[in-house]
C-alpha cells in the first residue's frame, strides 16, 4: 500500500516563509515546522484523497511497520523553517535526532553541545545568569550536513535554516535560554532549567559533522535508518516484510508507479510505502530522502 501524506502545520515566533511557499498556504500565519510524517497524539499524518489518517491504517494493522511489529509508531518527521534562532533547548531519553540541512543563509550556525566539560551546577548559573552561549558550541553549517544528536545534547538551530529532522516519535522539548524573547502576548516564554539540566549531557562535546552532498546511507541507528538519493532516470526499489519506505522529496520532479498507481513527485512530498508493499518505480529528476528501520 502507498499513502501520500499530507503535512501538518505548526506556527512559530520564529518561523520564516519557505513553508508557506513550498505547500502555498499563503494564509496562514509563518509556518515554522511542517510535520510531514506524524503519528503523535492528535498530530496525525492526513492521507491525500483520503479521510483517514496514518494512525488510523497502524491502529488497523501495526505490520505496516515491519512484520510481527508492536510497539508504538517509531518516527516522527519534520520540515523546520528558522527565520529567527529556535530557543537554546535539549530532550529527555527517547528523543534521538538528526538533522539535514536543506537550506542556510551565508554565515548561519547551530549550536550544538558544550565546548568544555560542566557540572550541573555550573550549567544551572550559565544558564541563570544568561552566559549559556559562551559555553556552547558555534557551528557554522551549509546545505547538505548533517549532524546527529544524542537526547540530553544541548543545541538549537539558529537564523536562516531549514533543515529535516527525523527523530524518535516523541516531543518533549526542555527550553534552557530564550534570548530574553516575548511571545506574541507579550511574556516571555516558559523555560525548563530544572528538567534540562536533570538530563543534560555535561561532557565536552565533539563535533561531527557529517555527510555534506553525498549519496548513499546518512545515519544507521537503532531508531533509524536515513539514505540520500540522487536518482537521473528510473530506479526500482522492493519493500520487504523488514521494514516500510518512507520519502521525502527533497528538489526536483518525477513520478513514483506500482502497479497501476502512479504519484506524480515534486519537493516536499511526502509518501510512505507499507511494509510488504513489494516492487515499485521511480523516474525522473528527483533528489530524495529515504528512510526505513
Amino acid at each position: 500500500m502507498i499513502l501520500k501524506l499530507l503535512p501538518i502545520y505548526k506556527h512559530s515566533l520564529w518561523g520564516g516563509r519557505y513553508l508557506n511557499d513550498l505547500y502555498l498556504q499563503f494564509d496562514q500565519e509563518n509556518i515554522g515546522e511542517a510535520w510531514v510524517l506524524s503519528v503523535l497524539n492528535e498530530d496525525n499524518s492526513p492521507i491525500e484523497n483520503s479521510s483517514l489518517t496514518l494512525k488510523d491504517y497502524f491502529l488497523q494493522d501495526p505490520t505496516i511497520i515491519a512484520d510481527r511489529f508492536n510497539d508504538k509508531f517509531p518516527i516522527l518527521v519534520k520540515i523546520i523553517n528558522a527565520d529567527e534562532p529556535l530557543s537554546i533547548q535539549n530532550h529527555p531519553s527517547g528523543k534521538t535526532e538528526f538533522w539535514h540541512i536543506l537550506n542556510a543563509k551565508k554565515g548561519s550556525y547551530i549550536y550544538l553541545g558544550l565546548k568544555e566539560t560542566l557540572s550541573k551546577e555550573e550549567l544551572e548559573k550559565y544558564l541563570n545568569d544568561g552566559s549559556i552561549l559562551e559555553h556552547l558550541n558555534k557551528v557554522r553549517v551549509s546545505p547538505g550536513d548533517c549532524y546527529f544528536i544524542k537526547p540530553g545534547t544541548i543545541h538549537a538551530i539558529g537564523e536562516g535554516i531549514t533543515l529535516v529532522e527525523i527523530q524518535q516519535n516523541m516531543n518533549v522539548t526542555y527550553r534552557l535560554y530564550d534570548y530574553n524573547r516575548l511571545d506574541s502576548d507579550g511574556h516571555k516564554r516558559e523555560l525548563h532549567i530544572k528538567e534540562a539540566v536533570e538530563c543534560a549531557r555535561l561532557e565536552q562535546y565533539n563535533i561531527n559533522k557529517m555527510y555534506r552532498n553525498i549519496e548513499g546511507e546518512l545515519i544507521r541507528c537503532r531508531f533509524f535508518d536515513v539514505k540520500r538519493h540522487r536518482l537521473y532516470g528510473k530506479e526500482l526499489k522492493v519493500v520487504d516484510e523488514k521494514s516500510f519506505h518512507y520519502l521525502l522529496i527533497l528538489d526536483g520532479e518525477g513520478s513514483l508507479i506500482s502497479g497501476k498507481d502512479r504519484f506524480t513527485l515534486k519537493e516536499g512530498d511526502s509518501i510512505f510505502l507499507t511494509a510488504k508493499h513489494g516492487a515499485y518505480l521511480i523516474e525522473g529528476d528527483v533528489e530524495y530522502l529515504l528512510v526505513t528501520l
